[in-house]
C-alpha cells in the first residue's frame, strides 16, 4: 500500500495482476507515479498512485507480454529515469535503455550482439 505518513493513513493500494513480489521501487518521471520492478520477466511497471493501476510496462522476456504464468526467473535489480526513458540492470547481466515514447529506440547497452526490440500495444 501507499501511506500518508503525516496522518498514518493508507491512501492507495497497488497490486500486481500476478501478485508478483516487488523487487525495487522508485519515483516516476511525473508526480504521483511509481516505478515498480517485480520478480520475473525483467518487468518494470509505471504505476499511478491516484488510480492504483499500472499505466505502462516494459518487459524483457520470451514469455508472452504481460503473461502471469511461467515467468522467467530474471528480474530488474536497479532502475533510473533518464530523459524520455528508463535505464535498467537485471539478473540476466544486461543493462537496458527503454525509450518510453518510441520503443523502437530501446536497446541493450554494451552488448556484443544485435538485439531487436518489439513493441506491442495491449488493451486491458
Amino acid at each position: 500500500g501507499v501511506w500518508d505518513l503525516r496522518f498514518r493513513l493508507q491512501v492507495a493500494s497497488l497490486t500486481h495482476p500476478a501478485r508478483a513480489r516487488v523487487r525495487r521501487l522508485g519515483g516516476g518521471s511525473k508526480p504521483g507515479q511509481l516505478l515498480v520492478s517485480v520478480q520475473g520477466n525483467n518487468e518494470v511497471g509505471i504505476w499511478s498512485v491516484e488510480s492504483g493501476g499500472r499505466q505502462q510496462a516494459v518487459w524483457a522476456s520470451s514469455a508472452p507480454p504481460l503473461a502471469i504464468t511461467h515467468p522467467s526467473q530474471h528480474s530488474v535489480c536497479c532502475m533510473t529515469v533518464c530523459g524520455a526513458g528508463l535505464i535498467t540492470g537485471g539478473t540476466d547481466c544486461k543493462v537496458r535503455y527503454w525509450h518510453m515514447g518510441q520503443p523502437q529506440e530501446s536497446s541493450v547497452v554494451g552488448a556484443d550482439y544485435t538485439h531487436t526490440v518489439r513493441s506491442r500495444l495491449l488493451d486491458g
